[in-house]
């Protein structure tokens, strides 16, 4: 019997990549969900399976209103690392239900923001707590991104390491690098997904 491997997208960079692996899946024992906190952001999800992070837990016939109001219950982290891992607190008790019956979890990130870097350790040691293998992916920032969102990711990827089973950190910038100068922006996005999702199943 095959064992049950959930793959999660964590923030909007996380998304691009498992709507990747989701699109050009092959394989019948993985379980694909992108959880983000901008719900404008996560409603463009390919994915089907979607969680929204959002500041407060509210009944569904909310979400209906929100709904027919045109208006959105969560905005994003604004790359706001504290509200990431405050979100992703408050829905400890539902991430618990979503990976139940998982036998491995697959957290995918880009590091530097707020969501991805303050959700993606949160979740993990929660998984860490329930005895479930854990592999993250980390995706780190371009050479051209802030000092501070390096930071921001370096700081995150210690705090992730203690709860992981295993870490694969790769370099957004080293990918890049290996792509066609004439390269479209749109083909780029795709290449590098590529590569991604040709190193996820490598592993």
């Amino acid at each position: 019997m095959k064992q049950k491997i959930s793959i999660l997208g964590i923030g909007g960079g996380g998304q691009n990549i498992v709507d990747y692996l989701y699109q050009n899946n092959q394989h019948n024992n993985l379980n694909f969900t992108v959880i983000n906190s901008d719900e404008q952001v996560l409603e463009l999800a390919k994915t089907p399976n979607k969680y929204l992070l959002t500041d407060k837990l509210y009944p569904k016939f909310i979400y209906t209103i929100f709904k027919f109001f045109n208006k959105k219950p969560s905005l994003g982290c604004g790359g706001n690392v504290e509200k990431g891992k405050a979100l992703a607190l408050l829905h400890k008790n539902k991430f618990q239900k979503l990976i139940a019956k998982s036998d491995i979890v697959v957290l995918i990130s880009t590091f530097g923001g707020g969501c991805g870097t303050g959700a993606t350790p949160v979740f993990a040691e929660t998984l860490k707590q329930a005895n479930i293998k854990t592999i993250a992916i980390v995706i780190t920032p371009f050479n051209w991104d802030k000092l501070e969102r390096k930071r921001i990711a370096s700081d995150g990827i210690e705090t992730l390491k203690p709860f992981v089973n295993k870490l694969i950190v790769l370099d957004n910038q080293a990918l890049i690098n290996e792509l066609p100068l004439d390269i479209s922006l749109k083909e780029a996005w795709n290449d590098i997904n590529k590569k991604i999702a040709d190193k996820f199943y490598d592993e």
